[in-house]
């Protein structure tokens, strides 16, 4: 793995980051979010479903027309497992059966967003370390220089890219404990990467 993304700009104030088409394939969310934690009075998030690269890059294109400024595009660094999310969705779907009617209407006026929550479940990452990531966030130039030495010594497979405020180094799971403490901390095993900014 051990490349590194580089940016394109879309627009004036926002940049896509190019990342290779393994990060692209099977059936991924694409999210375009407005955040408080960015300075956004309002938040929004619109999501676009995709199952293959030719569709994400449209999506990723479609996403990065939308966005204002200070906003940012996300997509889960690991493939969803499409069965596992109808799993998912399906025995959400009969949970309704106990709900009252207002709350039943609501789920299938909303049956989108259901769709994409099935899918980001981390149940639905796929499995058997078949194109499954783990992402770790560096926010110091020491912490990334570390953290990099620590997968070359573990031999961990890593790929990175720079962010508005630090890197994200993406790896293959790998045996936690032999990681440093400080490392571990800074792991989300159901990442979304950022694609846009």
């Amino acid at each position: 793995m051990n490349h590194t993304g580089t940016c394109t700009k879309v627009h004036k104030p926002f940049k896509i980051i190019e990342h290779p088409t393994s990060f692209m394939d099977g059936w991924r969310v694409l999210f375009l979010k407005a955040r408080h934690k960015d300075g956004f009075q309002n938040e929004r998030m619109i999501s676009r479903v995709t199952n293959s690269v030719t569709t994400f890059q449209e999506a990723l294109v479609e996403l990065a027309a939308l966005a204002q400024d200070g906003e940012r595009i996300y997509a889960p660094a690991s493939p969803r497992n499409f069965r596992a999310a109808q799993h998912i969705f399906k025995q959400n779907m009969l949970d309704l059966d106990y709900q009252q009617e207002p709350q039943q209407e609501g789920w299938y006026l909303d049956i989108k967003k259901r769709w994409v929550s099935a899918l980001m479940q981390p149940r639905s990452a796929t499995r058997n370390g078949q194109g499954r990531h783990w992402l770790t966030d560096c926010d110091t130039h020491e912490h990334y220089r570390n953290f990099r030495l620590e997968c070359v010594e573990l031999s961990i497979p890593y790929y990175t890219y720079q962010t508005r405020n630090g890197w994200h180094v993406i790896t293959a799971p790998h045996d936690r404990s032999k990681m440093s403490a400080a490392f571990n901390e800074h792991t989300d095993t159901n990442p979304l990467m950022l694609w846009g900014y």
